[in-house]
């Protein structure tokens, strides 16, 4: 069955769930399964620093804002200073990363 599938009796979830990551194992619910059974939502913390001047810092910086515009992530706080002895710009970024994870109740989980 394909990611995220719904079906008249209930849903299989495999990566996403909601519109938003599912870090857990893939689960087949039902559509009368208690909350117990189904995936939880969290929101995780995170903080980066990039050097502007380095591709894989830019890289990563431009993914994370696509999560932000995805939905999936939201900017806490963001900083940025130009550093002209390296002729460059560090920004500092706190990032709320919003996911499901695996239910209470696993008795759904598929292996």
């Amino acid at each position: 069955m394909k990611k995220g599938a719904k079906r008249p009796s209930g849903e299989h979830i495999d990566g996403m769930y909601e519109g938003l990551p599912y870090t857990g194992p893939p689960l087949n619910l039902k559509n009368d399964d208690p909350a117990s059974m189904r995936p939880r939502r969290r929101a995780e913390v995170k903080v980066y620093i990039f050097t502007m001047d380095e591709e894989k810092d830019r890289d990563r910086y431009a993914e994370l804002l696509n999560e932000v515009a995805l939905g999936w992530a939201q900017i806490s706080e963001e900083k940025s200073e130009w550093i002209p002895r390296l002729e460059t710009w560090k920004v500092f970024l706190r990032l709320l990363h919003h996911k499901y994870i695996e239910p209470e109740d696993m008795s759904r989980a598929t292996t």
